[in-house]
């Protein structure tokens, strides 16, 4: 009888636990901005007690309101979002994600109409309808997708702007499910 190589399976195996061990390894910490020092690529937070101080990482992942952005467009009073690692003493920022003129919310795609770029969230007692921007993004698993890739029941977080009696989303991010 023969028998298959098992060997290519546990590398596999093996491949996919290092992968998310970066992942799990990340902490996150959410904020107000006290400064921004962008000769030293620090982001310093608010603290009840200390001010925590974050050295932001070469290919750091910024966004402000949705939309990509760079370290020093954020300002004292901005809400954010880090994920780090730490390393020593120090915490080590791969991920900021700030909010000054946005909102987010989080819900289930009730539907996505994906020729009108809207996807309507289930409302406990009014469903809600977000607009995609025309240069919004969409993000499933962290990597760049489109709209007809979100499906009806999908849990996700959406970054927008109330304008008039529409909701303008500038992000929508399919959430890892529970």
């Amino acid at each position: 009888m023969l028998r298959p190589n098992a060997a290519p399976f546990k590398l596999l195996a093996l491949a996919i636990v290092l992968s998310w061990t970066s992942y799990v390894l990340a902490e996150e910490a959410s904020g107000t901005v006290k400064s921004v020092d962008t000769s030293k690529q620090q982001l310093v937070l608010k603290g009840a007690i200390k001010d925590a101080t974050y050295d932001v990482t070469k290919d750091a992942a910024i966004f402000l309101d949705g939309s990509k952005a760079k370290l020093g467009d954020f300002k004292e009073g901005d809400k954010v979002q880090v994920a780090f690692e730490k390393s020593g003493d120090q915490m080590k920022a791969s991920a900021i994600r700030g909010l000054r003129n946005a909102s987010e919310t989080t819900g289930a795609i009730k539907e996505v109409f994906t020729e009108k770029r809207e996807v309507i969230l289930k409302g406990v007692v009014k469903d809600t309808i977000y607009e995609l921007n025309k240069d919004g993004a969409v993000w499933i698993d962290n990597r760049p997708a489109q709209l007809k890739d979100l499906r009806a029941g999908d849990r996700v977080r959406i970054t927008f702007q109330a304008r008039g009696d529409r909701n303008q989303a500038s992000e929508i991010a399919r959430m890892p499910n529970p």
